[in-house]
């Protein structure tokens, strides 16, 4: 018990501390030829309690004549021990223009405070040519091609292709029109969809009958309570909660008319879920049991509220 009371303690302390705030742009070269790539590698140092809430809107050009190649997905790092998180992105840029380019800093929106990166200075050279060495030829005129039948078929697939496509189409819908069609009965009765947050609670009244943090099962218990969250953020609010990290989720549902108190108790639960599932978080038994308590009233604080009979008339 005195160990995870120094844990908890040392953690707190580290939250209270946070770490400062680190913008940074660089190039892995900072000259190439006409063509040619580099890559620019996007970074965000902060604290765990940090949020970045605007990342840079990088379109098809940096700058003009300066265009984007690919961009590479927005990477989470996580550093427990000194809780600190940091975000990264590539972006592969060329040109096919030479000169010198200055890339203006890139703006990041974190804590409601706009963190600028350094600019970047780029350059773009011409291939040099040795006119000593090398020979000029003249212009070679047009060569007649020999055309075969096959190449004809060649030619014209896509219009071949079509016409498959549209007789095809004309057959099924002769087929689709002389075939009897049976009659319809109304005995089929469709199921009335279920409330999410019904589903939800009774998928965490199941994960408590399966005492798994009981029985060592922690990583196994806080994987299936986030999971059972982000499917009832799904179907509740729309959004894309199976595939987004914890920080993207709390962005997320920032649009929603959520009280602060139940945010905070989505955090909390979906952030030491996530501490046991990539950083072996050994959580103390009242932990446990706070984030069912948490997940719960999350849940009933925001689902749906039944409407007033009295209002409809």
């Amino acid at each position: 018990m005195i160990k995870y009371t120094i844990i908890s303690f040392l953690v707190l302390l580290s939250t209270l501390c946070g770490a400062e705030v680190f913008v940074n742009a660089t190039l892995d070269s900072n000259t190439i030829l006409i063509g040619q790539q580099a890559t620019i590698t996007l970074k965000v140092d902060l604290s765990m309690n940090d949020q970045v809430y605007e990342w840079p809107n990088i379109g098809d050009t940096i700058i003009d004549k300066v265009e984007v190649v690919s961009l590479g997905k927005i990477d989470t790092l996580l550093d427990i021990s000194k809780n600190e998180k940091a975000y990264m992105q590539k972006i592969r840029i060329t040109s096919f223009d030479s000169g010198f380019y200055a890339i203006p800093p890139f703006k990041f929106s974190v804590n409601n405070t706009i963190e600028e990166s350094p600019p970047l200075l780029f350059s773009v050279l011409t291939i040099p040519i040795d006119t000593t060495k090398a020979k000029i030829y003249d212009i070679k005129g047009p060569i007649t091609a020999k055309f075969s039948i096959l190449d004809w078929i060649w030619h014209y697939k896509f219009v071949l292709l079509q016409g498959l496509v549209l007789i095809a189409l004309i057959i099924l819908l002769i087929y689709l029109l002389t075939k009897k069609q049976p009659t319809p009965t109304n005995d089929i009765v469709k199921e009335p969809t279920r409330p999410a947050h019904l589903i939800a609670l009774e998928k965490i009244d199941w994960l408590v009958e399966q005492k798994l943090w009981q029985n060592n099962k922690t990583k196994e218990y806080y994987s299936l309570l986030s999971e059972i969250l982000r499917a009832y953020l799904e179907k509740r609010y729309k959004i894309l909660a199976q595939e987004q990290t914890t920080d993207e989720i709390m962005t997320s549902i920032k649009y929603f008319e959520i009280d602060e108190i139940s945010r905070s108790k989505l955090r909390q639960v979906l952030m030491l879920s996530d501490l046991v599932k990539f950083a072996k978080e050994k959580p103390i038994p009242n932990e446990n049991e706070m984030c069912i308590k948490n997940a719960i009233e999350f849940i009933n604080e925001t689902a749906p509220k039944p409407q007033n009979t009295e209002d409809k008339v």
